[in-house]
């Protein structure tokens, strides 16, 4: 080889370096973080670790490799590092176990895992500085050109090496897999190198010596490189700043799949590796202050604009995603809006430490030492802007704000180079000034304030809605539909809380995760069963808190103590807030004890024992809820329980493959024996019941009278829609031997062979029926009565019966859409078996009143009629039938008949017409104060309906308060200027008071509007 080559080599094996380096730090991430918890915390203090000891090994070996006598030392030992990092990768699992996994306080925990990254990453940094003194012995002069071409190089294979392993090592071979491969490709990389570095020993003259630079005359004053090392230690702090903020928003337009965080990851390595190799293609060109000046101006404006697309996320994830054919379509979709959001300013943000690196080289002697050290400053920014962006900007001035300081303070910093140097054309200069400094505002003001709906809307969690090209259509009234209740940027994640249709539903970066409407059903139902399973339960872990709803009917239990587990802080918020109707107020019991903190750390940190344990159900498909599924898990929780005690996990089946719920019911298996899965009506949800015995068998008798303690029942029918202890039995599909029937032949989910994260990514836009597996698992249903003993024959008929209901209703459940006769002759049927069931009344008076407005659009008047008293008699307190009912008779004329239907409608603002009706109707009858009340909760619900203004107008003058009265019709007007009635009403009004010149002036403007007023003009006569 001639004296000199290599470059090519080199680069090939930081590439390589890099690749692998990426692929262990990702698995590394995964063990740590099911011993040390997925908290904000626990996370940004192992990735701090990660750059802490990157940076470390920038210096430490970028001092060592200028003593290094010749450049092919430098090889060797970066050979002998590479082979060090590989064999080391294999053992970390183990070590992990040992170390990390022995219970002890978290702070000495946290500090062993540091302790374990720290020494690996320190020999990963070490590889650049380590080729590029190497290289710069062969090319002295090009320092800027080799560290820009070598640092793009590694950078380029890390974004491979995220590609390859979230696309093909993790799902094809598992955790292991990939770090055997990887590991084989870094010895294989490192023998290469040790045989490549011993080579050029012996071609190179031992007076080589180490890489060195001519220094600028006068020598290197601290005061010439200086502010380079803190130009790239602001860039390390904003880039990773930045990546926290473009990360968190757009996985809520994209979707939070293991392989939207790749694709997101990927891009941001792949430019920042682009901007590498151009800096080292042009850095002798481009190696000057102010040349770094007009590219940091450059790189905010590219921030800034981040405003522009950040905002609007979802609504271009929607113009490419929409009406997709299969999952590639999702992520070439996913790929390009990251590519548009975050590649430009990515390269920018590669092409500065290279370019400092030639000015730095240029200036000293010792090339290694050198970009070593800058490498490293830059690494302590990116360790800085990581805890910056995630502990103080986001919760402090949330994202949006976040975008605007650090851009501003990237354009400062151009500004301030470009002041320092004055360079180019003065105009050019100016210019860039003007840029870096303009451009952030600009762009903030220019995209304006981010509407929270659209923000956190989701559309990479809803592959019906891109399906659909209707919805596609109205996307912009869809988002503006809703009303907004809550929005917080928080630590983990942005929670935001919207009300449509009298709903209120909770997101959380983006993902919808409950709501107060009917599904709120199935959380109910998480805490009742395995309550009623166990026979006396006392103490109770909850896993998730969301809305609240699994804590708040667990309270209506006999229960001592409640710890819930939430790792969000602004879920609770939301939680008091938004849901102080439901869990909210459960949060002030005395009874329960909340922890912020990740579920399995605090299992691993507490030794303490339940009687049941309830895991809300999450999206094993959504990264980090897998370990909530896996093996492991499952075991951590079985060792918390008490001999008897009962464990309850929901899994979320629609959109999931067949496949993958059969794995996860062998995964649950395999660690309780005694396991049962329960599917609620119509739920999306299944219950995997796990006891801790030999044997699952259920005492019949137990279970019907704790479900008939006096607030277990109120609160089962009220919530749950549950009429009996019978109902709530039906729900059970099968036992131990049909589960392990079930989940015969799939794999098993575990923390180091995570299927379910993988397939079920893959699976959501790919299912082709909603509730694919539902067919398999009716299938396998068991009758319930084979595992519930000491029944009476009474109550044997009952469950039966209740089953027989379950086995209608399921029907419909596997129809693509049934027919409206059918679903009535369905939920007909099932009333018939259980007329006290009130989900099932509420189901008929639903299908009930759909059939009625169907005969009224044909014309049937008197039969659609007939049936709305039908769904009434079904269900007499459904509001909806009882206003559509009051609104035909009193349109009729049947005003008498129309009011008590009215009445029953209520106050909301879905049947607020009722209430104008009503109103209106009490005035005649002379019950002005009646008629007042609910006038006034008209114009609380429609305030700006002249209508009902002005008829309160006309109760307040009758009930003597004028003043009230006029006010009312000056409302109205201000509603509507054109009012005319409202003006002729003011205008008795004043005559009634005494005013005739208002009176006459205020009757003028009503015959203006609306001559036709014989009354009036009789009275305007002269």
């Amino acid at each position: 080889m001639r004296r000199g080559g290599g470059g090519a080599l080199l680069a090939l094996f930081l590439f390589v370096s890099g690749a692998t380096a990426l692929v262990y730090e990702v698995v590394w991430m995964r063990i740590l973080v099911t011993h040390l918890g997925s908290t904000a915390y626990a996370v940004a203090a192992i990735l701090a670790g990660f750059m802490a000891g990157m940076g470390a090994g920038y210096e430490l070996f970028g001092r060592l490799a200028d003593r290094l006598r010749q450049r092919g030392s430098a090889v060797s030992l970066y050979g002998l590092l590479e082979i060090g990092i590989g064999l080391y990768a294999l053992l970390f699992p183990f070590l992990a176990r040992w170390v990390v996994g022995t219970p002890m306080g978290l702070g000495l925990r946290l500090a062993a895992g540091l302790a374990l990254v720290f020494l690996p990453t320190v020999a990963m940094g070490g590889t650049l500085p380590l080729l590029a003194a190497a290289r710069a012995a062969a090319r002295p002069a090009a320092a800027g050109s080799v560290a820009g071409s070598l640092y793009g190089a590694n950078t380029v294979g890390a974004a491979v090496g995220v590609l390859a392993g979230a696309f093909l090592l993790l799902p094809g071979m598992g955790a292991w897999g990939a770090l055997f491969l990887c590991a084989g490709a870094g010895v294989a990389v490192g023998s290469a190198a040790l045989a490549a570095g011993r080579r050029w020993e012996r071609l190179a003259p031992a007076e080589e010596g180490p890489a060195r630079t001519r220094p600028e005359p006068g020598g290197a004053a601290p005061r010439q490189t200086t502010h380079l090392y803190l130009v790239c230690f602001l860039t390390g702090l904003v880039a990773l700043a930045f990546e926290v903020l473009w990360t968190r928003m757009l996985v809520m337009a994209i979707g939070g799949t293991v392989h939207a965080f790749a694709i997101i990851l990927a891009v941001v390595l792949a430019g920042t590796g682009a901007g590498g190799l151009v800096a080292g293609r042009w850095a002798p060109a481009l190696g000057s202050e102010g040349v770094l000046g007009i590219l940091l101006a450059a790189l905010a404006a590219a921030l800034g604009a981040s405003a522009l697309t950040l905002g609007k996320a979802n609504a271009i994830f929607v113009g490419l995603a929409g009406g997709f054919s299969s999952y590639g379509d999702i992520l070439w979709s996913q790929l390009a809006l990251s590519l548009l959001v975050m590649f430009l300013p990515a390269v920018f943000f590669g092409m500065v430490p290279p370019l400092a690196a030639g000015m730095v080289a240029s200036r000293t002697a010792r090339v290694g030492r050198g970009v070593g050290k800058l490498f490293a400053v830059n690494a302590a920014g990116a360790v800085a802007g990581g805890l910056v962006a995630t502990f103080a900007l986001v919760p402090g001035v949330g994202i949006r704000h976040s975008v605007l300081l650090l851009s501003l303070a990237v354009g400062v910093a151009g500004a301030a180079l470009l002041v320092r140097v004055r360079p180019l054309a003065l105009d050019f200069a100016r210019g860039a000034l003007l840029l870096g400094l303009a451009a952030p505002p600009l762009f903030f003001f220019a995209a304006g304030p981010w509407d929270p709906r659209q923000v956190a809307f989701g559309a990479g969690y809803r592959p019906e809605f891109l399906a659909d090209p209707d919805q596609l259509a109205r996307f912009d009234e869809i988002v503006a539909a809703p009303k907004l209740r809550f929005y917080r940027d928080g630590v983990t994640a942005t929670v935001s809380v919207v009300e449509y249709g009298g709903v209120s539903y909770l997101a959380v970066g983006g993902k919808g995760m409950a709501s107060d409407g009917e599904e709120a059903r199935d959380h109910y139902l998480l805490a009742h069963l395995p309550l009623l399973v166990h026979p006396a339960p006392r103490r109770v872990l909850s896993i998730g808190l969301g809305m609240g709803a699994t804590l708040e009917a667990t309270l209506a239990h006999d229960v001592e103590s409640v710890t819930v587990v939430e790792i969000e802080p602004a879920v609770v918020e939301a939680c008091r807030t938004a849901f102080s109707h439901v869990g909210g107020k459960a949060l002030g019991d005395p009874r329960v004890e909340l922890v912020l903190d990740d579920a399995r750390h605090y299992l691993v940190a507490n030794p303490e024992a339940y009687d049941v344990v309830v895991c809300q159900p999450f999206h094993p498909w959504v990264s980090g809820a897998n370990n909530l599924y896996t093996v492991e898990f499952l075991e951590l929780v079985r060792d918390r329980l008490e001999e008897g005690g009962v464990f309850c996990l929901g899994f979320i089946h629609p959109g999931v493959a067949t496949s993958d719920v059969r794995t996860m019911v062998r995964t649950f298996r395999q660690v309780f024996p005694a396991a049962s899965v329960w599917k609620p009506r119509e739920g999306g949800d299944l219950y995997m019941v796990g006891v801790m015995g030999e044997y699952f068998a259920i005492d019949g008798p137990g279970f019907l009278a704790r479900s008939a303690a006096p607030k277990v029942a109120a609160h089962l029918e009220e919530r749950a829609g549950i009429a009996s202890g019978h109902a709530l039995l039906a729900n059970l599909l099968f036992g131990p031997a049909g589960a392990e029937s079930f989940g015969a032949g799939g794999p098993v989910n575990r923390d180091m062979d995570p299927v379910l994260e993988f397939e079920t990514a893959r699976s959501l836009f790919s299912v082709k029926a909603p509730r694919e597996a539902l067919p398999f698992l009716l299938a396998a249903k068991e009758p319930a009565a084979r595992h519930v003993l000491g029944l009476s024959p009474e109550e044997a008929e009952a469950l039966l019966r209740h089953e027989r209901v379950e086995g209608l209703i399921d029907r419909l459940g596997q129809m693509d859409g049934p027919e409206a006769e059918v679903e009535e002759e369905v939920y007909e049927q099932a009333w018939r078996l259980a007329p006290d069931d009130p989900w099932l009344q509420l189901r008929l008076a639903k299908v009930l009143g759909r059939r009625a407005n169907r005969q009224l659009a044909a014309g049937d008047v008197d039969l659609a009629k007939a049936t709305f008293e039908k769904a009434i008699e079904a269900r007499p307190d459904f509001r909806p039938v009882h206003f559509q009912l009051g609104s035909l008779l009193y349109q009729q004329g049947q005003v008498e008949a129309a009011m008590p239907h009215l009445e029953a409608s209520g106050v909301h603002e879905d049947f607020a017409p009722a209430l104008l009706w009503r109103g209106r109707h009490y005035a005649s009858l002379g019950q002005f104060d009646r008629a007042r009340h609910v006038l006034a909760e008209y114009i609380r619900l429609r305030p700006g309906d002249p209508l009902g203004h002005n008829a309160l107008g006309i109760v307040l003058a009758e009930l003597g308060a004028p003043a009230e009265a006029e006010r009312a019709f000056q409302a109205a007007l201000s509603a509507d200027p054109r009012f005319h009635e409202a003006l002729t009403n003011l205008g008795h009004l004043y005559l009634r008071e005494g005013r005739r010149s208002d009176a006459m002036s205020a009757f003028h403007r009503s015959l203006a509007l609306y001559p036709d007023q014989p009354a009036v003009r009789k009275l305007v006569a002269p």
